[in-house]
């Protein structure tokens, strides 16, 4: 069985495929096969948009056997991440941390909506070359037309007028409401900011009735994970992501 999901990302178009061979028909090239009509299906989809941007087909799966690994590099895909799940029960106490002095808090707001944009290229500065633009940014994280972006749980904190750290929510599945993305601007690192902004994003989950929040982190960010830890969050399970540039 394989199925193919159309989800337009930040400067991109791209397609997720995923497929399951039965254990007692792996071997034979089934598996193979249906990765290649996947891949045939999800490139005419993404090519008839007629659109100016790259196309991409991307693999992400839960703690698979290496030789399905194997299998998607056979067929031109390359690794691109991997990422840890973490959790958090929100019906268990937090740590009682509050925002630093003289820092306030707003909701979301078109009026603000760029001053996250403005945090995001401070905080993530540090993390990547490319950073998205603005345009690409909101589409993919702060969308008020997405049905997973939650408005009422994603917040700003400024010093004064100076926007300095921020959580945007989403909800995926009932019953848990996830930190999609998270950043504090290098010149606030190591205040305790980070933790505070966390527990502050749990405890408007916990009052809007979610029972566990989760957030991911990459691998190769083990300074964001101690953080998440500090804040609660434990270690639930890794995802990896494969991808092929059709474009």
């Amino acid at each position: 069985v394989g199925f193919i999901e159309d989800a337009p990302g930040a400067g991109v178009e791209r397609a997720f495929l995923d497929g399951r061979v039965h254990p007692d028909f792996r071997r034979q090239g089934i598996g193979s096969a249906l990765l290649s009509w996947l891949e045939a299906e999800a490139g005419a989809r993404l090519q008839a948009k007629d659109s100016d941007l790259p196309c991409v087909l991307r693999i992400m799966f839960w703690d698979r056997a290496d030789d399905a690994t194997v299998l998607f590099e056979q067929h031109g895909f390359e690794f691109h991440y991997i990422e840890e799940e973490m959790r958090v029960d929100l019906q268990k106490p937090r740590p009682d941390l509050p925002l630093p002095p003289g820092l306030s808090v707003e909701l979301w707001s078109p009026e603000n909506a760029p001053d996250f944009y403005t945090i995001y290229r401070g905080a993530y500065g540090t993390r990547t070359d490319n950073p998205l633009s603005e345009s690409a940014w909101t589409q993919y994280w702060a969308n008020p037309a997405d049905p997973e972006f939650r408005r009422e749980l994603t917040f700003l904190v400024r010093d004064g007028d100076e926007p300095v750290a921020f959580s945007v929510g989403h909800v995926y599945q009932a019953g848990e409401a996830s930190v999609g993305q998270f950043g504090v601007r290098p010149e606030w690192r190591g205040r305790g900011l980070g933790t505070a902004v966390l527990i502050e994003a749990l405890n408007r989950f916990a009052a809007d009735g979610y029972r566990t929040g989760t957030l991911t982190v990459n691998i190769n960010n083990p300074n964001a994970r101690r953080l998440y830890e500090r804040a609660g969050f434990r270690l639930s399970k890794s995802f990896t992501m494969y991808r092929k540039d059709l474009s």
